[in-house]
């Protein structure tokens, strides 16, 4: 059989208790064990993982005892061949198949492999008579979690370590999508943190009866669990709203509650598992920054984002082998979220093409039961998306558009209102003569126009407005004067 699922399930873990209820011999098989720079060298050490249960079926016959073999990480010996520009992978895979084949009659040999990727396992292994049972090991749920919990905990708990403020309940509450290693990790952090407050300082003896573990440790090791998104994903994300989601009221704080609406609903909706939305729009108005809001604040087990800014230097094929990579984690996932963003950047301004090929079928290829998906989005073309037909595959649109008046004024306020010399009939006047500009256009002119060490005057009010409508402005010269104070001093925009 294969055991398949997300890393630190527990899978290894497993095949070594079901060899041991069965009191059987166990021999676990990395992968790099078997490979080596010598022709025929690998097809050998394939052979030699079963010669030992081969000379004990040969001396006892049907009373020989069992001999579990288990193979770890099984895609990294048995890869689909052709799939490697060498034949070490080829050779490999049809000597494995030709020893499980001629020890087919022999009743003391089974077999485990354990992956997270069997999408990359040789499908002849898969055949029956070969490994054909396939179980998945998923990610635990709130019942799962809080027993795994225990378990680690008792150690803990028999020591008297553990005060009266934890409630794993709780922690397994708060702690969907981690698996059962992930688990294990944060009992040893809060742990850790327990440990430092009792020794008082490093080098110093540590006394047993000042070790109290409380809630507050374990709620300070979940937030280095492992995350729900790579590292460079959620870097590139928090880049994407630098300073924060202003919520500055109007059409784009209705637009983050509709689609955080919609993606809390794609989650628990079973009738249909996948669901997405195009948030599309004029450049600069926060599309992005909105989608990683509903990023950070949804409780997706993976997000991932397929952005022209992390993919620059790939070729065609590239990009549809990573977007291919991302639909099956994605699919590996319970919760998924994914972002496609500047999609009209991503097809390279194509109406057709294999990228855009490649995302329509991600929008509508349905999950494996029991899992949901949600994509967003975000586009400034909405006309190229509707002739390469990508436009028809987003069950939901949203429009995005430039900021009204009323919120432009909330911003200079949040932005300018430092000063007291500003009246609140000037933030109107100067919202008015600005309006309908993009967030991500003013809050960069702001921040050239504020800058703390200017001294702020009266007037200065309406020459940072004639600043921020200067459509063309790469270098002011005197740009000092804009700002209301004395002096000349060239500043680069």
């Amino acid at each position: 059989m294969v055991l398949y699922g997300p890393p630190g399930t527990g899978k290894t873990l497993i095949a070594r208790t079901m060899a041991n209820i069965m009191d059987a011999q166990i021999k676990v098989i990395n992968g790099p064990e078997i490979f080596t720079k010598y022709v025929g060298d690998s097809e050998k050490n394939v052979r030699e993982i079963f010669s030992e249960a081969r000379s004990d079926y040969k001396r006892n016959g049907e009373k020989s005892r069992l001999h579990f073999i288990v193979f770890d990480e099984i895609d990294s010996i048995a890869r689909r061949r052709g799939s490697d520009s060498t034949t070490s992978y080829d050779t490999v895979v049809n000597q494995l198949l030709t020893m499980i084949d001629g020890y087919s009659q022999m009743n003391n040999i089974f077999l485990i492999g354990t992956t997270n990727r069997i999408e990359l396992v040789d499908p002849a292994l898969l055949r029956p008579g070969r490994l054909e049972i396939t179980l998945e090991i998923n990610l635990p749920d709130k019942k799962g979690r809080e027993e795994i919990l225990e378990i680690h905990s008792e150690f803990l708990r028999r020591k008297g370590f553990l005060n009266s403020t934890v409630d794993l309940k709780q922690i397994a509450l708060e702690t969907k999508g981690l698996s059962g290693a992930d688990l294990d990790g944060l009992i040893n952090t809060a742990f850790s943190y327990a440990i430092e407050r009792a020794s008082g300082g490093y080098l110093q003896a540590i006394d047993e009866e000042k070790i109290s573990l409380g809630q507050e440790d374990l709620k300070n090791a979940m937030a280095k669990a492992r995350p729900k998104m790579a590292k460079h994903i959620s870097d590139f994300l928090a880049r994407c709203r630098y300073n924060g989601f202003v919520t500055c009221g109007g059409t784009n704080e209705k637009v983050l509650k509709k689609i955080g609406l919609l993606a809390n609903r794609a989650s628990t909706n079973k009738l249909i598992p996948i669901a997405s939305c195009l948030l599309e729009g004029p450049s600069g108005t926060g599309k992005t920054a909105i989608a990683a809001t509903v990023a950070f604040a949804r409780a997706s087990t993976y997000v991932n984002v397929i952005s022209p800014q992390l993919m620059i230097g790939f070729s065609e094929s590239s990009k549809c082998n990573h977007i291919l990579k991302v639909l099956e984690e994605a699919h590996g996932s319970t919760s998924s979220l994914i972002i496609f963003d500047d999609i009209e950047r991503l097809i390279e301004y194509k109406s057709t093409g294999n990228v855009a090929m490649t995302l329509s079928s991600f929008l509508t290829c349905l999950p494996p039961e029991g899992k949901n998906v949600f994509v967003i989005g975000t586009t400034s073309n909405q006309e190229l998306l509707g002739s390469s037909g990508l436009l028809d595959a987003f069950t939901q649109k949203l429009n995005v558009p430039e900021l009204e008046a009323s919120c432009i004024e909330m911003i200079l306020k949040n932005v300018l209102g430092s000063s007291a010399l500003f009246q609140d009939e000037q933030y109107s006047v100067a919202a008015n003569s600005i309006s309908h500009v993009p967030i991500k256009k003013l809050y960069m002119d702001l921040g050239v126009a504020r800058n703390d060490k200017l001294e702020f005057d009266s007037s200065s009010l309406d020459r940072c407005v004639d600043f921020l409508l200067e459509d063309d402005v790469n270098t002011l010269q005197d740009a000092p004067d804009c700002f209301g104070f004395a002096g000349k001093r060239k500043l680069v925009v």
